[in-house]
């Protein structure tokens, strides 16, 4: 007994066109002769984002306690 398969060219094409559409949205092309690129960014720079985000820029973040005890200052029990 010969084993047959049927193939749906029309289901095939549409396929592929939906593939390709998805993969179009997701490429991006090469830029120009650039390479990876180098790991540039300095121990330095490193250190001040890290010094940033600690910070947050000079801001402080209350604790749910201290903002409690702000709210109950504002406006009372």
């Amino acid at each position: 007994m010969a084993d047959t398969k049927v193939v749906d060219l029309a289901a095939l094409n549409t396929f592929k066109r939906l593939q390709d559409l998805a993969n179009a949205a997701t490429y991006v092309p090469k830029d120009g002769e650039k390479v990876l690129s180098t790991n540039d960014f300095t121990d330095e720079g490193k250190a001040r984002l890290t010094e940033l985000t600690a910070n947050l820029g000079g801001y402080q973040v209350a604790t749910d306690e201290q903002v409690n005890s702000m709210l109950v200052d504002v406006f009372g029990d």
